[in-house]
């Protein structure tokens, strides 16, 4: 049984994976501007020190994608993410708009932060799969390590909220 992907070819789907990582690199830059601007914003410690974590795993991620790029010799490209950066200014009018109280305006951030991590699961998903289908064995390793990151993070965030919530 051939499937939809064995219909395309390996440049068409190499073109795809190169397309997508640019658009991941792109939303990684602006969280990592994102993440730094929000950091001093959080009041709960836990949630301060999340995101300290967070952009960590951010450069990290973004460093693990310029070596995949070398691998695949590929520029690095800052295409425009616009629908990502859309999302992620629509969540931080919302933190600015709850500024003046600490207890919501924590929720927003770890809001925020938890459809990030969601929507970075499901990219390094997708790229891993990719990758193996090329049979590109480091660079599906290293999204998997995005992945797993991601993963904790989001984890972590989930804790948080809970212990947030309870008081």
């Amino acid at each position: 049984m051939i499937t939809y992907i064995d219909k395309l070819s390996f440049e068409k789907l190499r073109s795809v994976f190169i397309n997508y990582l640019h658009l991941v690199y792109c939303a990684k830059h602006h969280l990592i501007e994102r993440f730094t601007e929000i950091e001093d914003d959080a009041n709960f410690n836990d949630l301060k020190l999340a995101i300290d974590e967070t952009i960590d795993d951010t450069r990290n991620q973004l460093l693990r994608i310029e070596a995949i790029y070398i691998l695949m010799d590929v520029e690095p490209n800052l295409t425009s993410c616009d629908s990502f950066i859309n999302l992620a200014e629509d969540a931080f009018y919302k933190i600015q708009k709850h500024s003046m109280e600490p207890q919501v305006r924590d929720m927003y951030l770890l809001f925020y932060m938890q459809n990030v991590e969601n929507l970075e699961m499901a990219s390094w998903q997708v790229l891993e799969i990719i990758a193996n289908k090329l049979k590109m064995e480091p660079v599906r390793a290293m999204l998997r390590e995005c992945f797993d990151e991601a993963k904790a993070d989001r984890a972590l965030l989930l804790s948080i909220m809970r212990k947030l919530i309870a008081g």
